[in-house]
């Protein structure tokens, strides 16, 4: 048997043997070494040996950079570094000075300090950093728009700022970022694939405006060149402070959407001399459909209650209209508020200022004169979380940014199912929410069908924006929640061929379910280091719930079975509320608490009750950081899932979900459960996850 010596090994670029020193120290300088070589450092399949030595030559030149500065160069790196500069710990600002030092700037030879690094014979540098310093010698911004992934390790796109085809090799961004996901950053040519360099800054959707305006906006602002061959040099020089604008104008939008929002919910309490007469106005007042009081309701004195509506065609033109505060019903009308009416009392709520004034309009037709004011109660939602919005210096935003910024949608579209029928898929709510796409006339295309727009070439490349953000947001839901569903179909259907390619593979619980139990505690002892089990799976799920309908064929049952294991502290959050659910929402936070210790304190097992006053705290811990994902996304829809899949119980979070979803936008206002109720009724919970971590089985 013919076997090479230790010190040997085949050289694929030479066809012959050579000592592994040659190798070393020969690869890729004078040898061109093929992808299949499995010992060069810089093949697709040697991609962790070229972290690792990117980390050590990136370590290297930051410590040369560091001991060679002085004059003018050192005191702008000091500025960088310290407090009252940028923040020392952003790898961004961090980065942009070590590339300007290090490689932009050059000498009268059009060498950068780098390049001189590698030229010289005595430095200690080895082959393979001396390979990759050379090729780092040629980095320069990127503005890359994702278009497809070749494999698993590779994305393929489109630099905006050259209009040229790049091949990136990085398996990390790979693996999250979707097609037509845009950001700015750095990248260097390197055999057989391109390479990113440091942090990328993703570009916010602003708009109608697509990220190379967005880009070339924040430059004009900021007084740069947009001439194509002077641009991307200025950014290079400049690439901090167009990030810092591209993060306060994302920032300034969701301010801006928030505050100009109709999310103040007012409630207001009036006497009235004759109750009778004034409910027989209503019963015959086309705006006023009776309904039962709900519990929570009759609580406080009322008896009767109507749901106040407007016709959807007449408030068409009405501003608040499909923006959240509005839910217009499949029978043409617009849900504007609620009359309660009591012995002593009646009450009209309403969220946002025009439907207010639009229901009160209505019960001024039926009461008259009769009204006299008693008490108002008024909470701004999008006030709360405006105040929480990163922030941000208002003079590197660029106003023409702040255009086309329409109120932000706080909704909570996830699954929606009727009360008797089982929680459909996700697939299947995509599928659903698609199906008529290509002819339903938007707003966004002003009024048209996609189909309509597709056809007419003044729109046909607006439509092309709004289908690759739609492109790009169920790849999202497909990275983080496994959806298997992609758009392509709708795209050939409309003839967008350009956007037609692989989607995004799937990721989230879909893919989480095949790794292995070594691999899955891995991950979670990384997010949670402090836990002593792993999450309970879908599967557990199920099988617990399936035990408790076998164990309770009547649902009322297993409530009353829970609520005596748990008196006081259930107790103490349905009158409580831990704070921040609104009383009408408690029936539903009952709900939703029950079927989570069905799950998580199954009968039979000893779990100890857990601690009100940690649940109160912690909720309100939860509500914080589920706002901060929010803000960190350009949409509920696309914030709300991350921090479910960041929960210590994922699937249990999901599954109070979809018990909680029927109730969600219904088109029932008697069933409908707001959104910023919602958001507080699963941040309970999960602060209830949190006290029972380490007591469940």
């Amino acid at each position: 048997m013919n076997t090479l010596k230790k010190s040997q090994r085949a050289c694929p670029a030479l066809g012959t043997t050579i000592s592994s020193r040659e190798c070393g120290s020969g690869r890729g300088s004078r040898y061109s070494c093929p992808e299949e070589c499995p010992y060069f450092p810089f093949t697709p399949a040697n991609e962790e040996r070229f972290f690792d030595l990117e980390e050590g030559v990136l370590k290297k030149l930051q410590d040369r950079v560091r001991s060679a500065l002085s004059g003018e160069d050192l005191a702008a790196r000091q500025v960088v570094h310290s407090s009252g500069g940028a923040d020392p710990k952003d790898e961004l600002a961090a980065h942009a000075e070590l590339m300007q030092q290090s490689i932009l700037k050059r000498d009268a030879d059009g060498h950068s300090f780098a390049g001189r690094w590698v030229m010289d014979p005595r430095s200690d540098l080895t082959n393979d950093e001396r390979v990759l310093l050379k090729a780092m010698d040629q980095v320069q911004p990127i503005l890359l728009e994702v278009e497809r992934f070749p494999d698993e390790q590779t994305i393929e796109g489109t630099d905006l700022l050259t209009g040229k085809t790049v091949r990136i090799l990085d398996h990390l961004t790979a693996q999250h970022v979707s097609r037509y996901t845009a950001f700015l950053g750095w990248w260097y040519p390197m055999p057989f694939r391109d390479r990113l360099s440091g942090m990328m800054e993703p570009i916010p959707d602003c708009g109608s405006k697509s990220p190379l305006e967005v880009v070339q906006e924040v430059v004009r602002h900021l007084g740069g060149p947009l001439d194509p061959e002077k641009l991307a040099e200025w950014l290079a020089w400049n690439f901090f402070r167009v990030c810092e604008a591209i993060r306060a104008a994302s920032s300034a939008r969701k301010k801006e959407a928030l505050e100009n929002g109709n999310y103040v919910r007012k409630t207001t309490d009036y006497s009235h001399p004759d109750r009778t007469h004034l409910e027989a106005r209503m019963e015959k007042h086309r705006a006023f459909l009776s309904d039962d009081p709900w519990p929570h309701e009759e609580a406080v004195g009322f008896d009767r209650a109507w749901h106040i509506l407007g016709n959807a065609q007449e408030e068409a033109g009405q501003p608040w209209v499909g923006q959240g505060a509005a839910f217009v019903t499949e029978d043409g009308h617009v849900f504007l508020g609620r009359l309660l009416t009591g012995k002593e009392r009646i009450r009209i709520e309403a969220t946002g200022e025009h439907a207010y004034a639009r229901a009160h309009s209505f019960l001024n037709e039926v009461a008259g004169d009769g009204l006299q004011f008693l008490a108002e109660v008024a909470q701004d939602r999008g006030a709360q979380l405006s105040g929480s919005v990163a922030a941000y210096d208002p003079d590197l935003v660029p106003a023409s940014l702040l255009e086309d910024n329409a109120p932000m949608q706080i909704t909570m579209d996830l699954f929606g199912t009727g009360p008797e029928e089982e929680p459909p898929t996700m697939e299947s709510f995509y599928r659903d929410m698609y199906r008529h796409f290509a002819d339903e006339p938007l707003q966004a295309l002003g009024g048209l069908t996609p189909r309509d727009a597709a056809g007419i070439p003044e729109k046909r490349a607006q439509l092309m924006r709004l289908m690759k953000r739609h492109v790009r947001d169920v790849d999202r839901r497909r990275r983080q929640e496994g959806l298997d569903f992609d758009l392509n179909p709708l795209l050939e259907d409309l003839g967008l061929l350009e956007l037609v390619s692989a989607p995004a593979p799937l990721g989230g619980p879909a893919l989480n379910q095949d790794q292995s139990s070594e691999e899955d505690g891995e991950i979670w002892d990384a997010l949670w280091p402090e836990r002593k089990s792993k999450p309970i799976s879908p599967e557990e799920v199920e099988t617990r719930l399936a035990r408790v309908r076998r164990r309770y064929p009547d649902p009322q049952d297993a409530v009353n079975a829970m609520e005596k294991r748990f008196p006081e502290f259930l107790q103490g959050v349905y009158q409580s509320g831990a704070g921040i659910v609104e009383p009408a929402a408690i029936a539903y936070l009952r709900m939703g608490l029950l079927h989570l210790l069905l799950i998580m304190a199954p009968e039979g097992v000893e779990v100890e009750s857990p601690c009100l006053v940690a649940v109160a705290e912690g909720s309100g811990e939860q509500l914080h950081a589920l706002n901060e994902f929010l803000e960190d996304e350009e949409s509920f829809e696309e914030g709300f899932p991350r921090w479910v899949a960041q929960s210590r119980e994922p699937a249990v979070l999901a599954d109070v979900i979809r018990l909680l979803t029927e109730h969600l936008n219904n088109p029932d206002p008697k069933k409908r459960l707001s959104p910023k109720n919602s958001m507080a009724i699963l941040a309970v919970s999960a602060a209830v996850f949190d006290e029972l971590a380490q007591k469940y089985p």
